[in-house]
Order: structure tokens, then C-alpha cells, then sequence
């Protein structure tokens, strides 16, 4: 039996297995295992919490994957199991191990195991920090589907790369590749980022068009680039 694409996938497992319940009861030898409501009810609960990583998973592992997506893919895979509401208490049990271990499963340290029985070679656990790879902070930075977006949650990265952070990197980045120096990165006055006298920046340019517009005008000091990439970033 075929169900429909829009059916939760806790229910289309419970339809399953309902079914194939069914279909033995009608052999020699019939299934003696049955679910209760609160079996299922716990399988909707880990389901909820599954999804999100499940999702992510298979982006992650497609064709066609950029950089900019590890931050924020991520990001919001752990914002979707931090709001999930479960009612079952080994769920929640789940959710709260999901949680500790995402921010430990993309630190950048090693943790040894302290086995070191010569029949068991000493293993490491492998921690990948996200928040402080530049080349992934820039990339999520400069994908307009995006740019500050992911770095606000400051539960999943430990506050380790906030926005601010973030846009520094990327100001101070864009300084050493135009071979220039600012005495403070990072620090383009508000009053100058919010100037309303200016016309608002088009959501559909991009910061390369921007950037190449102001050249065409022949007003392009470094610090006018940074207030561009400033105020891009911001719309």
C-alpha cells in the first residue's frame, strides 16, 4: 500500500507496521507483537527529533553541496530539535543528549579515550568547529540565501562566532586580499550603516554588483567597500 508524500513519517511507519501486523495474522504463523498508544506516541516524538538530522543528512551527503550550506544547515537542524515538544520521556531524554552533543561533535578538540590496553589502539573522537573555519564562515556569509543569518544562534556555536565575529572575519579577509589596512575592522560607525540619506540597497544585487558599481563611480576607498559589504549584509 502506497501513502501519501504529505503523511508525517511517524505515521506512515505506524501504518506499516499496522499492516504488516495484519497480513501475518492471516499466516500459520501469525505476529504476537503488538504497540500500544504509547508506543506509537513515543515513535511520533523520536520521529520529530530524527527528521531535522535526517534532512540534513541527505542534503549534506547530495550533488551539488556548496560550503555555504555546513553553518546553516546545521544551525538550523539544532534550533529544529531544540523547539521540538515532546511529551515522552525517553524522548526527551533523546533531545537533551541530542542537544550536548551537537556543539561537542563540531568542537575543534580531540577527546582520547582512556583505554590504552595494548590489544586496543587509542581512538579519536574527531570534532570539527564549524564557527571557526574561515572559509565556511565566509561562505555562508557571502550566500545571499543567508549571510548573518546562522550566526545568531549562539546556542550550537557557543557564542564562539557571533554576527559581529562573523563580519569582522570577513572585513578583515577582504582587507589582506586588497593588500590594505584598517587601524579597527569591524567597527563602521552605525550612523554611517543606517545613513537614511542614502538610497536603500536592492535586495536582488549582489555584493560583487555592488562592489563593481562603486568602482564605476570611482568612490571606492577600502572604507566605503567595508560600508557596502556592511550594509549588504544587513538587507
Amino acid at each position: 500500500m502506497e501513502y501519501g508524500v504529505l503523511l508525517h513519517p511517524a505515521v506512515k511507519l505506524q501504518l506499516a507496521l499496522n499492516e504488516v501486523i495484519s497480513e501475518t495474522k492471516l499466516t500459520p504463523r501469525p505476529c504476537k507483537v503488538s504497540f500500544s498508544k504509547g508506543d506509537f506516541e513515543k515513535l511520533s516524538d523520536v520521529s520529530e527529533l530524527l527528521e531535522p538530522v535526517m534532512e540534513v543528512t541527505n542534503h549534506l551527503q547530495g550533488d551539488n553541496v556548496t560550503s555555504s550550506l555546513v553553518i546553516p544547515l546545521i544551525t538550523y537542524c539544532y534550533n529544529d530539535i531544540q523547539n521540538a515538544t515532546v511529551v515522552d520521556e525517553d524522548a526527551a531524554q533523546l533531545q537533551k543528549a541530542l542537544l550536548f552533543c551537537f556543539p561537542e561533535r563540531f568542537k575543534s578538540n580531540h577527546l582520547n579515550t582512556p583505554d590504552q590496553s595494548q590489544n586496543v589502539r587509542l581512538r579519536k573522537i574527531t570534532r570539527d568547529e564549524i564557527f571557526q573555519n574561515k572559509a565556511l564562515i565566509l561562505a555562508t556569509l557571502l550566500d545571499p540565501r543567508f549571510k548573518t543569518l546562522p550566526f545568531n544562534s549562539h546556542a550550537i556555536n557557543s557564542s564562539s562566532c557571533s554576527k559581529s565575529v562573523a563580519i569582522t572575519a570577513l572585513e578583515n579577509e577582504y582587507c589582506k586580499q586588497k593588500g590594505e589596512f584598517i587601524e579597527k575592522p569591524g567597527t563602521v560607525p552605525s550612523s554611517e550603516l543606517f545613513d537614511k540619506s542614502t538610497e536603500p540597497m536592492p535586495k536582488t544585487k549582489t555584493l560583487f554588483d555592488q562592489l563593481v558599481e562603486a568602482k564605476s563611480n570611482n568612490d571606492c576607498t577600502i572604507r566605503k567597500e567595508l560600508l557596502i559589504m556592511n550594509k549588504w549584509l544587513q538587507v
